[in-house]
């Protein structure tokens, strides 16, 4: 369904390790097909932190108003009453400087669950945060034929449903 970096993760192993709370402390989610990177985020929050504790743990940066700094401060602090926090970066491919993401991921913070969603496109994978990915987070790619294959899978279900 989904094709990866460096022979990671495919976008159905993600979901089923999150879903069986076996969290990752960062996840790179990018592509073209951003059903999938918000399908993804959405289990990933659901199983980091129950509703009641988001407002306090649960930080949302989007890449064209925040820096690395901020980010990385937020992914650097204790949760408050809850086993996690979450720090969730939208719109990562406008953020300035994202390769220095890897200085905190050498040494990430155990109680933090990091999101990047790097949508309509793919992060530079000759950067040291791509090329050394594989080491501290689960980094999926999804290509555009991914939707292609959905709405081919539609095709024959329905034609199957029909007779």
């Amino acid at each position: 369904m989904a094709t990866t970096l460096s022979k990671g993760p495919t976008f159905e192993s993600i979901l089923s390790d999150v879903k069986e709370g076996k969290l990752k402390p960062a996840y790179l989610l990018m592509g073209v097909e951003n059903y999938y990177i918000e399908k993804l985020s959405d289990a990933i929050i659901e199983a980091t932190l129950p509703e009641e504790e988001r407002d306090f743990n649960m930080h949302v940066f989007y890449g064209n108003d925040s820096d690395i700094n901020s980010i990385v401060n937020a992914a650097q602090s204790f949760p408050m009453g809850s086993e996690h926090s979450l720090v969730i970066v939208k719109e990562a491919q406008d953020l300035k400087d994202l390769e220095n993401i890897s200085y905190y991921l050498q040494n990430p913070q155990p109680t933090t669950v990091l999101l990047l969603q790097y949508k309509n496109g793919t992060a530079d994978r000759r950067k040291s945060s791509c090329r050394k990915s594989h080491h501290w987070a689960s980094c999926l790619s999804l290509p555009r034929s991914v939707m292609y294959n959905c709405r081919h899978w539609s095709v024959i279900m329905r034609r199957k449903r029909a007779g």
